[in-house]
């Protein structure tokens, strides 16, 4: 926000700078100079108001996109964790089966373990 309003303002300034030293710099008469004078002071009043509008309008627009940026993220992160917890619902009976057949697994191999042991002993 501060580069353009500081864009802005050097392009008014220059804008009053560069009518200022034609007005100064062209031959005229003194009533013709002040006329133009009074022309140019207006035209720049006015560019200023348009500039400043502008500025303003801006600064609302990017005050309601970052508003809705953060209601969009907001949602979207309250979407999420949602999702996850459903998700984590969901795959917890499953867990619970696997870890359930790894147990089974385990024991079946340590008494397989058992009975080779067995197995060699009785074998000598």
């Amino acid at each position: 926000m501060k580069r353009t309003t500081s864009l802005f303002t050097g392009i008014a300034a220059g804008s009053i700078a560069a009518a200022a030293a034609t007005l100064l710099l062209t031959p005229t008469s003194g009533k013709t100079l002040r006329q133009r004078i009074a022309q140019e002071s207006h035209q720049v009043k006015e560019t200023k108001e348009d500039i400043s509008g502008k500025i303003k309008h801006l600064k609302t627009q990017i005050q309601t996109t970052a508003k809705d940026g953060n209601t969009i993220v907001k949602n979207i992160a309250k979407d999420l964790s949602k999702t996850l917890n459903e998700f984590q619902k969901d795959i917890r009976p499953h867990q619970q089966s696997i870890q359930s057949h790894l147990n089974e697994i385990e024991d079946s191999l340590s008494h397989l373990e058992k009975h080779i042991q067995t197995a060699k002993t009785e074998g000598k």
